[in-house]
């Protein structure tokens, strides 16, 4: 009850703060978490968390642990429902993957205590104490440009494929129904990407696979392949793709009629990017897609460099 009457009490100051967290929440956090993997949302929510808990903290009467509770809490419920459903439904078509990462709890918590011990300090004109937990609040910001991109891409998508080779039977037919077999391919550094129409963030790797190629314009030695991996597609269906009206004149766009590679390599979820160094040995499986532009581009561009080294 006495929790309740201080609650009462003090409505205005506790309406006040729900105000905040639904504008941090609607759209801010959203619109950070969905850029996440393009623009380094990670650090970007390190400031607006920290900033928001600067200005929380000007709010009387309340204490600290509601604020970050009431600040964080929108945020932490969606990204654990949207976790609880990538559990529970790991083959629905929604690619929950933009919209949170599961380290963004701990770290909105912690980065909105400190805005609030920052407001604290600075009301009480001890100024270093805000310097630490800016410092503090600035290193989630490095681990957020530096370290976490390149963690997913090395860790969760970069693979080893051991003891696959290229198949000597290949049949790949393009979009004017001409047929690509290992005479194509052989010899080269190759870059496989499996791809369904079905595959909404196909589309958004194959503009970053086509930034990558242009990276090796006149190399001889490598070879870029965009292949629809047939299942559940049909041929007829591949050449309608909104993929392929956006690419076709950009990348080789090829379909793999007898499924004879996708099938041989097991592709079931889609995009998958295959690494094939010059002697047909599949080398290295990107799995999935992120959209982080920046450091896949970076991070593939040196892998293909390796490659065409040995």
């Amino acid at each position: 009850m006495r929790v309740f009457f201080t609650i009462m009490k003090n409505l205005k100051n506790y309406l006040l703060l729900g105000f905040i967290a639904l504008m941090i929440f609607f759209p801010v956090v959203p619109m950070l978490v969905f850029m996440v993997r393009h623009i380094q949302g990670f650090a970007n929510l390190v400031l607006i968390y920290f900033i928001t808990g600067f200005i929380v903290g000007f709010i009387p009467k309340i204490p600290i642990w509601v604020k970050v509770l009431f600040i964080t809490l929108p945020h932490n419920i969606f990204i654990t429902a949207i976790t609880v459903s990538e559990i529970l439904y790991p083959e629905s078509e929604w690619d929950w993957a933009i919209c949170g990462l599961q380290e963004y709890i701990p770290t909105s918590i912690i980065c909105c205590y400190l805005g609030i011990k920052s407001q604290e300090s600075y009301m009480k004109g001890v100024y270093k104490k805000i310097a630490v937990n800016a410092s503090i609040a600035s290193i989630f910001v490095i681990v957020g440009f530096l370290v976490i991109p390149d963690y997913y891409y090395y860790v969760w998508y970069l693979e080893n494929v051991p003891n696959k080779k290229l198949p000597q039977n290949i049949s790949l037919k393009d979009t004017q129904g001409e047929v690509f077999d290992n005479k194509n391919l052989e010899g080269k550094v190759l870059v496989l990407d499996f791809w369904s129409t079905s595959c909404g963030s196909c589309i958004v790797l194959m503009q970053d696979l086509k930034t990558i190629e242009d990276k090796f314009a006149g190399n001889k030695n490598v070879k870029f392949v965009s292949i629809n991996a047939a299942h559940p597609d049909t041929y007829e269906a591949f050449l309608k793709s909104k993929h392929i009206k956006m690419f076709d004149d950009k990348l080789t766009m090829l379909y793999d009629a007898n499924q004879v590679l996708s099938k041989y390599l097991k592709v079931e979820l889609f995009p998958k990017v295959y690494l094939v160094d010059k002697k047909g040995n599949f080398r290295r499986l990107l799995a999935g897609y992120w959209g982080e532009e920046v450091n896949y581009i970076r991070n593939t561009t040196l892998e293909i460099e390796k490659l065409l080294k040995e």
